[in-house]
């Protein structure tokens, strides 16, 4: 088979190097890169079962809004204290954030001031922000927006502000920056030391590209295949598999270079004048087997990583696996293609002395160890031994840290971030668990809120929790206020108390009272029916009946008393009782009237400045004062002297106008509505006035103008008959007649003032209807009419102006309001308030302390509420989640070991309760991913142990020999284990060794062990198959094999050691663990354990075969047996 390859690579070497490069490059153009399709969020590595991904699906489910997205935390911090100056920053930070369009939603104490306590430091130095974005942890949208962020608060922070971001996506997009940065530093850092190596070993600047172009090859080959791979779903790959791929490639690839040219430079010096082609196809021949036992001993242990569950170590066997199979198949295909082509130039400027060299490349001081050890086989090997076994002294102190923040320098943003939180808040708000309840029933009824707070109380109980926060202890027990506010007895008391201090039955009280007063009883009373709906024992009381009835009349009477204090409802009053201030009207309080609607509008103008300037507030005060003025005179026209004086000064008046036919015929002719002229009704007056006051018929005005009338009417009388006779008097009659009248009218005019006088000084009220029948009474009332209604007309614009508004006011004195109707409204309104403060207390009374009660009619009314409920509570409220924080470092293993007893304590209580528990969060998928990656363990190990051993029986055709090298690599790992612990924990400080690196270590230790010694062990048998002595066998095997093995394992130790250059801890310590590993079976077991051990078994090594079967094993037993019976 190995010859057939040999002839076919030696004929067809140019096309072989031209499809490799051609690979190669179509590889680098078009192959997506592990970056882009890599994943580096270690909890998408979970099995689909994993408890906390069922329990985010869950979360998921219930809770979209939350689940959606990724958490972003902004610290803000100043030492001193933050200032006015820090806060504006803050909130002008905050209001730039809510306009990026990749945030989904900002919570600051801006706009959320009930969780200041979460979001501001007790020491006043620290705030946070938390910032929802839109796209997912590690994405690319995810990282461009923390740049972006990042960018912004660079340039915009003040100087004494330290701000930094921080959370699950900042961390993410920083463990993204310094892998790629990794990637770059480790590729280097591995090229040059391969190609100083190289140069060192070789001396020859074209042999020592060789390798190069083949691990080169290599790499971008597979790099290009995991990529196609992880772009199609058929496997996930990690994004710091890019780093490994580099140092697994370029040591494997190197160390199998490195044993073919060597093998090939040994032909080449053992037939210098044959053809080149004849010693490439005999290394072929020779090495290829070797080659390809040590490829499928590292292929078989690397994908035994898959039978772990882990996604990760599943995927990093096959991505391990197809690098080292890639490397493999270049080497044994590409690798002697070029030295084929490349032919007596491969080794220049040496290659004329290695042409000419005959003698056997082996190495001297090889040589010697070989003899040392051969000589004292056993001790050595006991010695050796008990050397090893000194590090398993510190493994039982061995630390998995699984804290991703340690992955990171201590430089990065982020992690500077959470060192601010954890100096200034509590670390687990980062990171708080989530506690999803679910189940058959309604979490928000007050049965439901008992289940969940049962729940709650279980989980702060536990060890190592630090708050627990619900629906029901939303704050955590931080504010116990709010949350005692949850409970319905303490509801109801509150409003108890409430409806005391707000509805006090106090006129002034309710108007000056913000809001509407009686919207606390439209409240109470949706309260009251949510509470007889969710408690129907409770409403069965007497006291829940007689409370809803309570609640009705007073809003009635609420109502009406509001009613009456709106400004519109008393202008309107005012204007429709107008009429009550006419005079003459059945009010005698009407002059009382005006001076109180006076001092209303000027009290209302003092409550309200702005209707001083309003139209209708001007047109009142005008007509008030003409109507004060009027009213004040016809106040005084209801005396006897200003009756007479007013009918003397009219006597008088018509007197002056008799040579007028018009004037004479209105003095005895009745006008309009006037039932009587005006002589009779001044007739009429005396006389009653006579005997209204009988003192006045001994005045002899009174007689007189009596005697006048007479006259007068004597006069008439003439005057009449003459104008019924049809004789018109002559001129002179008429004039001596109009002469007569006017002197009685101006003496009866002189009697009436006399009489007038006779009152004067003294009260005298008097009334005679008739008298307001004269045209001056008539043009009185008139002008007080026309005043009363332009009074009215500015009142009821006045009232306009207030219509639509609640405008409260207690007038000092309000015309036509009923005072004692008011007075008993009142105290009726006190007596309610009493009552149902009194029937609120009972039923409070009569509730458990632990009734939780989250009615509509709260929640309706308090933004606050209705955040805690979409918070906590699902929209459905069939489920319910509870956030715990832990104490001390989220990514510590304290909090590890916590998460496990809040799954525990959170599954039973809930099972408790009748509901169901799904714990998830960050903690919690570390968590799942510590317990499946320590369930992993012992499977990987067992299948890379068997699948290692199975190699070492077939390739060598013995029991024995397999044994003790598969225990000598176990051997091995676990001193290298042990140094690691001594190195990483003691040396370094770290706190631990990464979770990753065992299960790793171990894989990659055995299956380059098992490849050094299928190397070292093929030659011995080789050797000791032709000198018929394993002491001979040991003794050229190593000199053959020892600095070439030496060389590879220096060459391997270095490439992974180039991982140290990476700010990654996790590659970090794999690539040290990995040198130091690789040293130790390089120099130690290697080169003097499994030598020695040979040499103390001797012909047992190859048991059960009586003798060695050769490099081939099995196979080549196999081969032989197919041709003989052919």
């Amino acid at each position: 088979m190995f010859k057939s390859l040999a002839r076919f690579v030696t004929r067809y070497k140019v096309g072989i190097v031209v499809f490799w490069l051609a690979v190669a490059a179509a590889m680098v153009l078009w192959a997506p890169p592990l970056s882009k399709v890599g994943i580096s969020n270690e909890s998408d590595f979970l099995p689909k079962d994993s408890p906390s991904l069922r329990a985010q699906k869950v979360l998921e489910r219930e809770f979209p809004k939350m689940a959606s997205g990724s958490d972003t935390l902004v610290v803000l911090a100043n030492p001193h204290g933050l200032d006015d100056a820090d806060r504006a920053y803050a909130k002008a930070l905050a209001a730039w954030l809510q306009r990026d369009p990749d945030v989904q939603q900002v919570t600051t104490v801006f706009n959320h001031p009930e969780m200041k306590p979460i979001l501001l430091s007790s020491d006043g130095q620290a705030m946070l922000m938390q910032v929802d974005l839109k796209s997912q942890p590690y994405s690319d949208e995810a990282n461009l927006t923390v740049d972006r962020i990042r960018t912004h608060i660079q340039q915009t922070r003040p100087q004494n502000l330290t701000v930094h971001l921080t959370g699950q996506t900042p961390i993410g997009r920083d463990l993204m920056h310094h892998i790629l940065k990794s990637v770059d530093s480790t590729t280097w850092a591995t090229i040059l030391l391969v190609i100083v190596v190289l140069l060192l070993v070789y001396r020859a600047p074209i042999a020592a590209g060789v390798p190069l172009v083949t691990i080169g090859v290599a790499y971008l080959t597979s790099r290009g295949i995991l990529g196609y791979l992880a772009k199609a779903n058929i496997m996930k790959v990690s994004t710091m598999m890019d780093a490994f791929l580099v140092v697994l490639i370029f040591g494997v690839g190197t160390d199998y270079a490195l044993f073919l040219i060597s093998r090939y430079r040994e032909e080449v010096s053992r037939r210098p004048n044959q053809d080149r082609e004849e010693a490439d196809r005999e290394t072929v021949t020779r090495i290829a087997p070797v080659l390809t036992a040590s490829a499928a001993t590292v292929v078989i242990g690397t994908l035994s990583m898959m039978v772990a569950r882990f996604g990760m170590t599943r995927a990093q066997g096959p991505a391990m696996a197809l690098a080292v199979a890639m490397a493999w198949l270049a080497s044994i295909t590409l690798t002697p293609a070029l030295l084929s082509l490349l032919g007596p130039y491969l080794f220049w400027p040496f290659h004329r002395k290695i042409r000419d060299q005959q003698s056997e490349h082996r190495s001297p001081f090889w040589e010697r160890v070989a003899h040392a050890i051969t000589a004292k086989p056993g001790l050595i090997a006991v010695v050796t031994t008990v050397v090893l076994l000194l590090p398993y002294i510190l493994l039982p102190q061995m630390h998995r840290s699984f804290d991703i923040l340690n992955e990171i320098p201590a430089s990065a943003d982020s992690r500077q971030g959470f060192e601010l939180i954890k100096a200034h808040f509590n670390t687990g708000e980062m990171m708080p668990i989530i506690v999803v309840l679910d189940g058959d029933h309604d979490l928000r009824s007050p049965q439901g809120l008992e289940r969940i707070a049962a729940v709650n109380q279980a989980l702060a109980q536990v060890d190592g929790v630090a708050k627990v926060r619900s629906v029901v202890h939303p704050t955590g027990g931080e504010q116990p206020q709010l949350e005692q506010a949850l409970l319905a007895p303490d509801q109801l008391r509150t409003l108890a108390s409430g409806l005391q201090k707000g509805l006090q039955a106090d006129p002034h009280a309710l108007a000056q009272a913000k809001g509407d007063p009686t919207a606390a009883l439209h409240t109470l009373e949706a309260y009251l029916d949510d509470f007889g709906k969710a408690f129907p024992k409770a409403a069965q009381q007497p006291e829940y009946a007689d409370a809803r009835q309570r609640l009705k009349d007073l809003r009635t009477r609420l109502d009406n008393l509001m009613q009456g204090l709106q400004v519109s409802t008393q202008l309107n009053l005012l204007a429709q009782n107008m009429d009550s201030l006419k005079p003459g009207a059945p009010s005698a309080n009407a002059a009382e009237g005006l001076q109180g609607l006076e001092a209303y509008l000027q009290a209302l103008a003092q409550a309200y400045p702005e209707v001083k300037n309003a139209p209708g507030y001007q047109q009142a005060l005008r007509a008030l004062a003409t109507l004060q003025q009027g009213m004040a005179q016809a106040e005084k026209m209801q005396q006897a002297d200003a009756q007479l004086a007013m009918l003397a000064q009219a006597l008088d008046k018509t007197a002056a106008q008799l040579n007028n036919p018009a004037a004479l015929q209105t003095l005895f002719t009745p006008q309009g509505q006037q039932a009587e002229s005006p002589l009779t009704v001044v007739g009429g007056y005396l006389v009653a006035l006579g005997k209204a006051y009988p003192q006045i018929q001994a005045q002899p005005a009174y007689a007189d103008a009596l005697t006048r009338l007479q006259a007068i009417q004597v006069i008439q009388q003439t005057l009449q008959q003459a104008q019924a006779e049809g004789n018109e008097a002559s001129a002179q009659q008429v004039q001596q007649a109009v002469a007569s009248l006017q002197t009685a009218l101006q003496g009866l005019s002189q009697d009436l003032s006399t009489l007038a006088q006779t009152f004067a000084g003294q009260p005298a009220p008097f009334s005679y209807p008739p008298l307001m029948q004269l045209p001056a009474a008539q043009q009185q009332a008139e002008a007080l009419q026309q005043a009363t209604t332009a009074l009215k007309t500015g009142i009821q614009t006045l009232a306009k102006r207030f219509e639509g508004r609640d405008a409260r006011f207690v007038p000092p004195a309000l015309p036509g309001m009923d005072t004692a109707a008011a007075q008993q409204a009142i105290a009726a309104l006190e007596t309610d308030v009493k009552a149902l403060t009194h029937d609120l207390n009972a039923l409070a009374d009569a509730l458990p302390a632990n009734a939780y009660f989250l009615p509509n009619a709260l929640v309706e009314q308090q933004p606050e509420a209705g955040t805690l409920l979409s918070t906590f509570l699902s929209q459905d409220d069939r489920a319910a989640q509870i956030q715990v924080l832990v104490k001390g470092d989220p990514y510590g293993e304290q909090a590890l070991e916590t998460a496990g007893r809040i799954r525990t304590a959170a599954q039973e209580a809930a099972q408790a309760q009748g509901l169901q528990a799904h714990v998830t969060g960050p903690i919690m998928q570390v968590y799942d991913i510590r317990t499946i990656v320590s369930e992993d363990f012992p499977k990987v190990m067992a299948a890379t142990t068997v699948g290692v051993l199975l190699v070492f029986i077939i390739l060598l055709g013995s029991l024995v020999a397999p044994l003790y090298l598969i225990l000598t690599v176990l051997l091995s790992y676990g001193s290298t284990m042990g140094l690691s612990v001594l190195v990483f924990q003691k040396l370094m400080g770290a706190p631990g060794v990464n979770y990753s690196i065992p299960v790793v270590i171990f894989t990659l230790l055995v299956a380059l062990g098992a490849d050094y010694n299928i190397f070292l062990t093929s030659r011995l048998w080789e050797e000791a198959e032709k000198r018929g002595s394993v002491r001979e066998g040991v003794l050229r095997a190593s000199a053959y094999t020892g600095g070439v093995i030496t060389s590879a394992g220096i060459i391997l130790a270095g490439t992974f050691g180039a991982l140290m250059t990476s700010s990654i801890t996790s590659l970090f310590q794999i690539g040290a663990a990995i040198a130091m590993g690789v040293l130790l079976d390089t120099f130690i077991v290697r080169a003097v354990l499994v030598p020695s051990i040979a040499a103390v078994l001797g012909r047992w090594n190859w048991w059960p075969a009586k003798h060695p079967i050769g490099h081939g094993g099995l196979f080549r037993l196999l081969a032989e047996r197919v041709r003989h019976k052919a």
